[in-house]
């Protein structure tokens, strides 16, 4: 049916899936100021159906109707500890990802502009992320937080719309920097002033250069 030069379409489908997702976690107390734990854990995203124009590549080649839900298997180890008679506590964890199956954007360039999602190998992610606070005297506290992030893909993939667009192992992810980090000072007047506590603070962080798409895609 086409009115106004446009063409409409009226179509119904439906997706079902079930699944278990688990959690494990151990740690161990070292004594009352220190512990060490490890995690593994699983998440996902739900898949769907694509609302496709007709006449888009998409829709035309029976591309890219539904797409499946993705998961994530995360293994981390970690450390909890406080010193200096709990004036320092620092915390550091470290941690390898497996993104499966992963739901991502794709563009159809055809004349029938098209975005659609779709399920993209798999990729892999390991880092590390570190936090500290301290207090060096009184009213004083010093913060801070670090965290090292390599995102990458880990199979090569290609979607064939009529310009086919691909991503390679080794490409990072998007919006995920390599290196973060913040730092802060504050110090309390320990006095009331108008029925508040004054303080001043300063805070420094640092986000590191990202892309914002998959290459290719």
């Amino acid at each position: 049916l086409t009115s106004g030069g446009f063409f409409f379409k009226d179509a119904q489908d439906s997706t079902q899936e079930t699944g278990f997702v688990p959690k494990v976690n151990v740690s161990y107390h070292i004594n009352d100021d220190k512990m060490i734990y490890m995690t593994y854990s699983q998440g996902f995203r739900v898949g769907g159906v694509n609302g496709l124009k007709p006449g888009s590549s998409a829709q035309v080649l029976s591309l890219f109707g539904n797409f499946d839900s993705d998961k994530l298997k995360n293994l981390e180890w970690g450390t909890k500890t406080t010193w200096l008679d709990g004036r320092l506590r620092v915390n550091a964890t470290a941690y390898i990802m497996k993104w499966d199956n992963i739901i991502v954007q794709v563009e159809d360039p055809s004349p029938f502009f098209q975005v659609f999602f779709a399920n993209f190998p798999e990729a892999e992610i390991r880092g590390f992320e570190m936090d500290f606070a301290w207090l060096p005297a009184e009213g004083w506290n010093v913060y801070g937080s670090g965290a090292y992030n390599s995102a990458k893909v880990s199979a090569d993939a290609t979607f064939g719309t009529p310009v086919v667009v691909s991503a390679n192992e080794g490409d990072r992810l998007p919006i995920a920097p390599e290196w973060k980090g913040a730092l802060g000072v504050e110090y309390n007047f320990q006095r009331e002033v108008f029925g508040a506590q004054p303080y001043v603070s300063f805070d420094l962080a640092y986000t590191g250069a990202s892309v914002n798409s998959l290459n290719g895609i």
